[in-house]
């Protein structure tokens, strides 16, 4: 499998995950590894799936904070939950040191929301991504000024 197949099995695994967190709490939290034992795939893919859901869901409330400010008419709590999932690993991902480039995790979750999402979802992720992308550069660019 390559690298980029592993990062994308490791990314559905990872939106799955934010998914049951969002949808029962942090209680779930103790229950991820056995989720992505279970699931199967190689230690690379659910390690690096761990890493995704341990960072997005530890920094979901900053994340829903620049997710918030930056799509319009929607309150991040309304979002559908797989799309609000999506997202938040995706910002999660660009905000990661280190992590692949913004334009790569953006055109990565859009094709997740192609899979899992409902038809809206691919430009609706797209547009949030995107803001979020320029937003988080421009933070990037006045904190080196």
């Amino acid at each position: 499998m390559s690298v980029s197949a592993k990062r994308r099995q490791a990314r559905i695994l990872a939106v799955q995950g934010l998914f049951q967190l969002d949808a029962q709490g942090d209680d779930l939290l103790g229950q991820i590894p056995g989720f992505l034992a279970d699931s199967g795939d190689e230690i690379g893919v659910t390690e690096y799936a761990a890493h995704l859901i341990r960072g997005a869901w530890a920094r979901h409330p900053r994340i829903d904070d620049l997710v918030g400010k930056v799509s319009e008419h929607w309150a991040v709590n309304r979002m559908p939950p797989v799309d609000r999932s999506i997202i938040r690993m995706a910002v999660f991902e660009m905000m990661d040191p280190g992590g692949p480039p913004a334009p790569v995790v953006i055109d990565e979750a859009v094709e997740l929301a192609r899979i899992f999402g409902g038809a809206e979802s691919p430009h609706f992720v797209n547009g949030v991504l995107d803001a979020v992308r320029k937003r988080l550069a421009d933070d990037a660019s006045m904190a080196s000024d």
